[in-house]
């Protein structure tokens, strides 16, 4: 039992020399993510825009055959 919690010891430094880096790559991970979602959700946004553009630009036409233009 000893030398389990002796082994431990010996491992806490190693362990704690990786603490800095995990917390670094879960803060770029987490800003990486934030771009990418706010990249996907601005093109999300941006086709959802020209759906509605195109859908609108359909309907004028369609009122145009329908009413000759008015």
């Amino acid at each position: 039992m000893q030398d389990a919690a002796e082994f431990q010891w010996t491992l806490l430094p190693l362990w704690m020399s990786f603490v800095p880096y995990l917390l670094l790559y879960s803060i770029v991970s987490s800003f990486v993510f934030a771009l990418v979602n706010k990249k996907v959700l601005h093109a999300c946004f941006y086709s959802i825009s020209v759906d509605i553009q195109m859908l609108s630009n359909n309907i004028i036409n369609l009122a145009n055959k329908l009413f000759g233009g008015l």
